[in-house]
């Protein structure tokens, strides 16, 4: 059986007073920082499907979620 292995959740939200910045939750790595929306949610999901199990939130500025990907280890024997 294989280990457990922690979910990596990144989150892409826009900053004040331009701009979208992407962070890898409990990380010490500083955010990305990115003046498209667009880009930054495309390089999230590269990194996110790079790094799975993990899970990409789209953060609004009130600071709730208005989006959600998850991206799952890749098996296979389920392909």
């Amino acid at each position: 059986m294989a280990a457990a292995t922690r979910v990596k959740v990144f989150t892409v939200a826009p900053t004040e007073p331009y701009g979208w910045t992407i962070r890898l939750e409990s990380s010490a790595q500083a955010p990305h920082f990115f003046a498209n929306r667009e880009l930054a949610l495309n390089y999230a999901r590269l990194w996110a499907k790079a790094n799975r199990p993990s899970i990409l939130q789209l953060v609004a500025r009130d600071g709730a979620v208005t989006r959600e990907w998850s991206y799952i280890t890749f098996d296979p024997l389920y392909a």
